[in-house]
C-alpha cells in the first residue's frame, strides 16, 4: 500500500507509477497532484537522474491536462537536467515533446529545432527503437516549414523504418503525410495513390474521418466530384455533431474547396467564411499559454538562480 511507504519510497513510487501509465498510454491527465508530490520531494532531495526524470514526467502529465505553459517549464528543465547528467534517453524525450509542444502552437521553426535537437542526442546511444519516429517528425516539420525535398527525404527513410519494423500506425501516418504534402505540391494523381494507401490500412474510426476528408479533397482536385462528395457525406454527421473544432474546419475547409472546383462559388464562400471561424478558434485556443512565453520566463528563473548562487560564492569567499 503506497500509504505505508515513507516520504523516499512513496516519491519513487509515484514516479514509477506515472511512467507506466505512460508506458501504457493512459491517461494521465488527473495525476497533476501525484506527480507534484513525486517533483517536490526530488527537487529537495533526488540526484539529477531523478530531478530530471521527475520533470519530465510532469510535462508529460501537464500536457494531458492541457496545461501547456506548465507542461514546457517542466520539459525545458528535464532537458537541462539531461545535459547535466548527461543521459541521452532523457534529452531525447524531453526535446521531442517540447517540439510536439511547439507545434501545436504553430511555431514550426522552433519544433523543426527541437526535433533535429532530440535526434542528434538520440544518435548517442545505441538504440533505435525511436529513429524512425524522430525520422518521421523532421520530415514532417519540414513539409510544414515548405521544405519539401528535405520533407520527402527524412519521411521515405522513416517510411523504410516502419516497414522493416512492421509498424502498421507509423506507416499509416507516413502514408498520410506524404500525401498531404503532394496534394499541396498539386501532385494529385500521386498524392491519391498515398491517401487511398493510408485509409485503406486504417483502423481507427475516428482517425479515418480525417482521412476520408484529406482524400475527398484531393478527388475534388481530381474533379472526381462524385466521389469527393460520397466521402464527405460518409462524415457529414460525425462532423457537425462533434466538439472538435479542428476536424470542423478540416471538413468545412474541403467543402470549400470542393464547391470552388465545381464553380459554385457562392457555397464555397459560405463554407470558407465557416472555416476561417473554426481556424480563429483553433488558435486563440492553442495560444493561450504560449511556449515562446515559458521559455522566456524559465530562461528568467535560471538567471535568478544562477546570480543567487554566485552571490551566495562572493559572499563565502567574503
Amino acid at each position: 500500500h503506497p500509504e505505508t511507504l515513507n516520504q523516499a519510497d512513496f516519491a519513487a513510487y509515484q514516479l514509477m507509477y506515472t511512467k507506466a501509465k505512460d508506458k501504457c498510454y493512459m491517461d494521465l491527465s488527473r495525476d497533476t497532484t501525484l506527480i507534484l508530490k513525486s517533483l517536490v520531494y526530488y527537487k529537495k532531495h533526488g540526484n539529477a537522474s531523478q530531478k530530471g526524470w521527475s520533470n519530465y514526467y510532469a510535462g508529460r502529465v501537464y500536457e494531458e491536462a492541457g496545461k501547456l505553459f506548465e507542461a514546457g517549464l517542466y520539459f525545458l528543465k528535464a532537458a537541462e537536467y539531461a545535459g547535466e547528467i548527461p543521459d541521452p534517453l532523457l534529452g531525447m524525450m524531453a526535446n521531442y515533446y517540447l517540439g510536439e509542444l511547439h507545434d501545436k502552437q504553430y511555431a514550426f521553426d522552433k519544433s523543426l529545432e527541437a526535433y533535429k535537437t532530440s535526434y542528434a542526442i538520440y544518435g548517442q546511444t545505441s538504440e533505435d527503437k525511436y529513429t524512425g519516429t524522430l525520422l518521421h517528425a523532421i520530415g514532417s516539420e519540414f513539409g510544414i516549414n515548405g521544405n519539401r525535398d528535405s520533407a520527402y527525404f527524412y519521411l521515405k527513410k522513416a517510411l523504410e523504418i516502419a516497414h522493416e519494423q512492421n509498424d502498421t500506425v507509423e506507416i499509416i501516418a507516413i502514408y498520410n503525410d506524404i500525401g498531404l504534402y503532394l496534394q499541396e505540391d498539386s501532385q494529385y494523381l500521386k498524392a491519391k495513390d498515398y491517401l487511398q494507401l493510408s485509409l485503406s490500412l486504417e483502423r481507427d474510426s475516428n482517425w479515418m474521418i480525417v482521412q476520408k476528408i484529406a482524400l475527398a479533397k484531393n478527388y475534388a482536385y481530381l474533379n472526381e466530384s462524385d466521389s469527393a462528395i460520397l466521402l464527405l457525406n460518409e462524415v457529414k454527421s460525425i462532423v457537425e455533431t462533434s466538439n472538435d473544432v479542428e476536424l470542423r474546419a478540416i471538413y468545412y475547409k474541403a467543402l470549400a474547396e470542393m464547391e470552388a472546383t465545381t464553380e459554385n462559388y457562392e457555397s464555397s464562400f459560405f463554407y470558407q467564411k465557416k472555416y476561417i471561424t473554426c481556424v480563429d478558434s483553433v488558435y486563440q485556443l492553442q495560444r493561450k499559454s504560449s511556449l515562446a512565453e515559458a521559455e522566456q520566463i524559465y530562461n528568467y528563473l535560471r538567471f535568478q538562480d544562477e546570480n543567487k548562487m554566485l552571490r551566495t560564492k562572493h559572499t563565502q569567499i567574503i
